[in-house]
Parts: structure tokens; C-alpha cells; sequence
């Protein structure tokens, strides 16, 4: 009985996991996203599966942002061309652990409303330091 019982478990699990493929394909990234999802960052995850001022999906990918004039950035978000949205992630970071990156989604998930106020910016800077707050904790 504890066998089968141990089977549904493993199996609920897997069903219940997230398919990230829809933000990003990237493994470093989806690394992250599972970070974000094992510290409770389901606010974030929402966000970026359409809980957002477009009700789509925000990608996440990585990329030279200097190519945008964003040198000195470390992620931005930037509308797309099918009025959605999508979070540039410096590819200078591509190295950077998965907490590293998933604190830097979660800032800049907070900018899906493009108000560009302090407000904004003050609940992008909460975000991204209450998750590395909680890493911090978990470590």
C-alpha cells in the first residue's frame, strides 16, 4: 500500500510541475523559474504566465542589451511587436547562478504596467529583494 501510495505521490508531483517552455526554452533560465517557484514566488510566475497588464505570456530570454543601447543594464522589459512583452536578461549573466537570475525576473516582472513611476520601481525593488531574502534564508 505504501508503495502504490508512494507512486501516486511521485505522480501528482509531476503533474502538478509548471511547463516553463512558454517563458523560456533556455535551461538556465527554467533553473530559475523552478528557484522562483520553490521559495513561493508564484506572484512572479503568474505574472509571467499572463496575470499582467497584456494577459499574455512574458518571454524570458537572454541577450546582448547593448545591442538596445542598455550597456550598463542588467535586464530590462521591453514590449513586443504583438503588444505583449518580453524580459531581456544581460547574456552577461549567463553565468550567474539560477538564484542570481531568478532575483533579476522578479524585478523586472514588476514593470509589466509600464507606469514608469517610483511606485513601480519600488515594488520591483521589493520583489527582487524579498526573493534573494529568501534564498539568503534557505542557504
Amino acid at each position: 500500500v505504501c508503495l502504490i501510495f508512494s507512486f501516486f505521490i511521485v505522480e501528482i508531483q509531476e503533474a502538478l510541475a509548471l511547463d516553463y517552455s512558454i517563458i523560456s526554452k533556455n535551461a538556465k533560465i527554467v533553473a530559475a523559474l523552478e528557484k522562483l517557484d520553490s521559495i513561493n514566488r508564484r506572484d512572479v510566475i503568474a505574472i509571467l504566465y499572463g496575470r499582467n497588464a497584456t494577459k499574455k505570456p512574458i518571454r524570458v530570454l537572454f541577450r546582448d542589451l547593448a545591442m538596445y543601447g542598455y550597456e550598463d543594464a542588467e535586464a530590462i522589459t521591453a514590449p513586443t511587436k504583438n503588444n505583449g512583452l518580453v524580459i531581456y536578461i544581460s547574456s552577461e549573466h549567463r553565468g550567474a547562478s539560477p538564484e542570481c537570475i531568478a532575483c533579476l525576473i522578479a524585478h523586472e516582472s514588476q514593470h509589466h504596467t509600464f507606469t514608469n513611476t517610483r511606485a513601480e520601481e519600488l515594488r520591483a525593488w521589493i520583489s527582487e529583494t524579498q526573493a534573494w531574502m529568501e534564498f539568503v534564508k534557505r542557504k
